[in-house]
């Protein structure tokens, strides 16, 4: 499982590929978004009930 800090640097690499305008070809696109939303799902599911 991806750590939250691991989340978070994976963002801010993500976000600085945006602004520098790096041209990525879709398939490395969507591995991307897919690491991104099954992380996400992987927070929430391992997040105590409030």
């Amino acid at each position: 499982m991806t750590s939250p800090v691991a989340v978070r640097a994976r963002r801010r690499a993500g976000a600085q590929a945006v602004y520098d305008g790096t041209d990525v070809d879709a398939g490395t696109s969507f591995a991307t978004g897919l690491d991104r939303i099954l992380d996400a799902v992987a927070v929430k599911l391992t997040r105590s009930p409030a």
